[in-house]
């Protein structure tokens, strides 16, 4: 299953750096089978140079910890360093075996939250003008 979530939706709630999309219907997966989901692309725009990582989090994906905290981490970007801030857009595309799977948080849902946040927590990207796009996909793995 492959879901396209913009924070431009008509139907989206929230700001470009922290969105809810309700689905359209309810997903619901079976109970008895174990699944994992994997973001495929992401864009938003460039926070610049920071120096930091950029968190991408999801409401799909299982807890895991980080320091002291219990976090859904879906994908983890290198330090924004010069040579990543060339466009004022990023973008990311995972590519055939590099697709970091993760462990489905839950197998029925209505609607889907996406933050994205640097490494000390700012919330990417921060303008009212900004948006995020992620693609995800979700798979039976047993």
């Amino acid at each position: 299953m492959i879901i396209t979530l913009p924070s431009g939706d008509v139907n989206s709630i929230g700001d470009a750096s922290n969105y809810t999309i309700p689905m359209p219907q309810p997903i619901n997966l079976d109970h008895s089978g174990l699944y994992e989901v994997a973001l495929i692309d992401v864009s938003f725009s460039n926070p610049g140079n920071t120096g930091n990582s950029i968190f991408i989090l999801c409401d799909l994906v299982d807890y895991s910890i980080v320091g002291s905290s219990k976090v859904q981490i879906l994908y983890k970007t290198q330090p924004m360093t010069q040579s990543s801030t060339a466009l004022p857009i990023y973008y990311m595309k995972e590519d055939g075996s590099l697709v970091q799977w993760r462990k489905l948080y839950k197998n029925s849902f209505n609607n889907i939250n996406v933050r994205i946040q640097d490494s000390t927590g700012t919330p990417i990207p921060n303008a009212a003008t900004d948006f995020a796009t992620l693609t995800i996909a979700i798979k039976r793995i047993r």
